[in-house]
């Protein structure tokens, strides 16, 4: 098809150009409309050979007018990245770039990013932001908390910045200040034993000369900072995560169905009980046991976790009575440094489940024994949800190590 154009529009886009704009597109050779159709073209016509120039028939090519210019044959993107110009925002990683959004917004001093993680995997990659001479920091979407990007490197398209996202997990990347001196462009564990699914080593702290990493798992790992100079550190205090195996208790709220209580030799998911109760229970079950914590895992300089594991859907974990927090997605994960002790703990997990597992069982009750009164009746696709805490429940030793 031959690029058609009003006559208005090409006079407007000439004014721009004029004033030092570029355009691309190819050369119109035709206006809509019937009106004073010939007239009116021949302008069109006149017009066009001052912006495309007599080029403007070739397939590819660039004319100069006042202060701007009119290409043609090349994309937006193809352009711009003749011109030095790069993507706002992209991911270097090509494997995760699709697993990577984003929005932009700039303000009179921070430029904004808002990265959102789309898979439902854990995501770790760096994110690659055109934004030069400002120091990067991350905002929490989810407890408004904010820290520096301790991870990060200046590079000629901008500014690099290491993401670590949970499964559909988002941050916003603020760009604000000066970029702080020295810094840590990357850090990565060398491969070797690992003792299990452990989160990757991180930077908690910088100073002058020296960087603490938080590690998971021992082995060399490698540090690298702003210019390029790469050191090794060795981790070996680092104990191997302990899994929660054995007997649990969990107790029901028997005015919805389930028993007061039952025992569950490993954890399992509550629609997978022989007991009708227990597999169509809706509400808040909670969990208990013995915690033991090793003396030496409270030692100075390390972080002690519960990781839950798999939970469906909801839990709030307890230490010695004090909660150590609700955690509602992935990674189902808390901090109990300050609230265990050496030796036994009593451990309390309240799980909270989806109320569709009350509703699929009252289906199959007669009206006078059902638990729940609702005009909204199951349909196709109704079907009881996993339940409960499945687990592993494991603990988990982090070991803050610095590097001079």
């Amino acid at each position: 098809d031959q690029p058609h154009m009003p006559l208005e529009v090409l006079a407007k886009l000439e004014q721009f150009v004029r004033q030092g704009a570029t355009i691309l597109g190819p050369k119109p050779v035709d206006i809509p409309g019937l009106q004073d159709h010939g007239e009116r073209l021949a302008k069109l016509h006149r017009l066009a050979e001052v912006l495309w120039g007599s080029g403007g028939d070739s397939a590819a090519g660039e004319n100069r007018h006042g202060k701007g210019r009119v290409v043609w044959g090349v994309t937006a993107r193809q352009w711009l990245a003749k011109e030095g110009v790069g993507p706002d925002f992209s991911c270097p990683d090509a494997g995760r770039a699709p697993d990577l959004d984003f929005i932009h917004r700039r303000t009179d001093d921070a430029e904004i990013y808002f990265v959102r993680n789309r898979s439902t995997q854990p995501l770790r990659a760096d994110g690659l932001f055109r934004v030069h001479g400002r120091s990067p920091g991350f905002w929490d979407p989810v407890d408004g908390g904010i820290e520096p990007a301790l991870v990060s490197k200046a590079v000629g398209e901008g500014t690099r910045v290491h993401l670590d996202l949970p499964p559909g997990g988002s941050v916003f990347v603020v760009f604000s200040g000066l970029p702080a001196a020295g810094g840590v462009a990357s850090v990565s564990r060398i491969s070797g034993p690992n003792g299990g699914s452990v989160p990757a080593a991180t930077v908690v702290k910088t100073e002058a000369s020296s960087a603490t990493i938080r590690c998971w798992q021992n082995g060399p790992h490698v540090l690298e900072d702003a210019r390029g100079q790469r050191r090794t550190i060795e981790v070996d205090q680092v104990p191997a995560p302990r899994v929660l195996a054995g007997e649990w208790t969990v107790v029901f709220d028997p005015e919805w169905g389930a028993p007061a209580e039952i025992k569950l030799p490993e954890l399992m998911s509550w629609t997978g009980h022989a007991d009708e109760g227990v597999r169509h229970y809706s509400g808040t079950g909670t969990y208990t046991r013995t915690l033991e914590v090793p003396a030496e895992w409270l030692a100075a300089g390390r972080r002690v976790f519960l990781d839950l594991g798999e939970v469906r859907e909801v839990a709030e974990v307890f230490v010695n009575g004090r909660s150590a927090g609700v955690l509602w997605k992935p990674p189902f994960r808390a901090d109990v440094t300050a609230l265990a002790r050496p030796g036994g703990n009593e451990l309390k997990i309240e799980v909270m489940n989806l109320w569709i597992n009350r509703l699929v069982g009252d289906q199959e009750l007669p009206p006078e024994k059902r638990f729940t009164r609702t005009n909204i009746r199951g349909g196709q696709g109704w079907e009881i949800q996993p339940a409960g805490l499945l687990g592993p429940v494991r603990l988990l030793v982090a070991q803050d190590v610095v590097s001079e």
